[in-house]
């Protein structure tokens, strides 16, 4: 390998190392939770702020992952751009109305929020499976009931083919 060039991570790592970014959200958001007085979670402006920070989250991510000659990808709704001026804005009215703190506080939700979008990506919208095209491990994107290669956009065999080339007689090696 040159000088420069970079490796591609194990398979282990590929699985492994997404759920340990939604492991990090998880304990942000419970950090964040636990400096919260108990008076400002007993307000109903807090769960109005929580349910917004979650569904903010889930705005700055894109709905669908583009697959290479098979669909465009969506973009977020809105981006960092606006998530910034949306969190000083609620930030400077927080100082300027006591009554807006517990709305500020729910920020909490926003790590949640991505925690939960990450998720579902991982176990519902992405799969980690041999790709023949990349001869390597890729993330495959589900579309129409089948599954592409999120880099090249080449389909996945069906297991049922995949059995037969196995030297093991069809048992699953993992």
């Amino acid at each position: 390998m040159g000088r420069g060039e970079l490796r591609e991570l194990p398979r282990w790592a590929k699985r492994f190392v997404p759920w340990c970014v939604v492991m990090f959200l998880v304990l942000s958001a419970v950090v964040l939770g636990s400096l919260i007085s108990a008076s400002v979670v007993s307000v109903p402006l807090f769960l109005v702020g929580l349910g917004g920070w979650i569904a903010i989250a889930r705005l700055l991510l894109p709905f669908k992952q583009a697959i290479p000659g098979r669909r465009k990808g969506t973009n977020p709704v809105f981006g960092w751009g606006t998530f910034a001026a949306i969190a000083l804005t609620i930030w400077f009215l927080s100082q300027v109305s006591e009554t807006l703190v517990p709305l500020a506080y729910g920020f909490v939700g926003f790590p949640v929020g991505l925690a939960i979008s990450l998720t579902l990506e991982l176990t519902w919208h992405s799969k980690l499976l041999y790709c023949e095209k990349c001869r390597t491990y890729k993330y495959f994107l589900r579309d129409g009931g089948m599954w592409f290669c999120s880099v090249c956009g080449g389909k996945s065999v069906e297991r049922s083919r995949l059995v037969g080339k196995r030297e093991n007689g069809g048992r699953n090696p993992w």
